[in-house]
């Protein structure tokens, strides 16, 4: 295998490693515990149990710890951590005691 395949490889590798993770760690964190919990991944035979537990748990109802749940949100506020692309809620300002000058 040629030198530039195998960082061609290694790099696609690395990106979905880091997703997975990331993925783990949210999940952690809908079930109400850390993501440092994830690392139990790196256990042997332990990692398909929690894979199980992870896969079939219910996540806590309502808001936890970490935030509240995304949904009725749109895929990508999660992602992007706001709410890209939908009007933005204004509040009402309460018109002012101050008259405009009148022109002459």
């Amino acid at each position: 295998m040629s030198i530039p395949i195998l960082f061609i490889v290694l790099a696609i590798y690395a990106f979905f490693l880091i997703a997975y993770w990331s993925l783990l760690i949210r999940r952690a964190h809908d079930l109400g515990y850390s993501g440092w919990m994830t690392l139990l991944y790196l256990i042997p035979f332990v990692n398909f149990i929690m894979l199980i537990y992870f896969f079939f748990a219910r996540g806590t109802e309502g808001a936890n710890v970490y935030g509240s749940p995304n949904i009725g949100k749109p895929f990508w506020s999660s992602v992007l951590g706001k709410e890209v692309g939908l009007p933005a809620t204004t509040t009402e300002v309460a018109p002012s005691n101050v008259v405009p000058p009148t022109a002459q």
